[in-house]
């Protein structure tokens, strides 16, 4: 379902090989997160996907546990345990999923702003935010 979609969108963009069920379950524990339904059944589709210049459009299982662990760090944070990275729109941006307990639309994308670290929503979804972001409807 997800290469087919992200495919029609940019045929520029490139896929990895699958995140196994039990990588994903592991990156859960260890980030104390549970990744919403949509991210997981992408990255059991591609772990992480490239554009045409071989940047992480969307990061891999490694790097979502790597950079949702520094930024933790780096900016000693409690603004960030609410949310699960993805994603960074290449200016210092970063892209995220509100993981909240209680939050009922955990699928939501927000954006935090690297300069003013504010966070706003940008989608009601992955899929509606893979659109939105690689066609150009969505700007940050």
């Amino acid at each position: 379902m997800w290469r087919e979609f992200i495919s029609k969108i940019d045929c520029e963009l490139t896929f990895n090989q699958s995140a196994s069920i039990e990588s994903i379950n592991a990156a859960e524990i260890e980030l104390k997160v549970q990744f919403p339904q949509s991210l997981k059944s992408l990255l059991l589709e591609s772990n992480g996907v490239q554009d045409e210049f071989e940047c992480d459009a969307i990061w891999p299982l490694e790097r979502i546990i790597e950079e949702n662990k520094n930024i933790r760090i780096i900016e000693e944070q409690i603004t960030f345990n609410g949310f699960l990275l993805f994603s960074d729109a290449g200016n210092g941006d970063l892209f995220a999923f509100s993981i909240k307990d209680g939050n009922k639309n955990k699928e939501e994308i927000y954006v935090w702003n690297h300069e003013d670290k504010s966070r706003d929503i940008i989608s009601s979804s992955l899929k509606d935010f893979i659109k939105g972001w690689f066609e150009g409807i969505i700007s940050i």
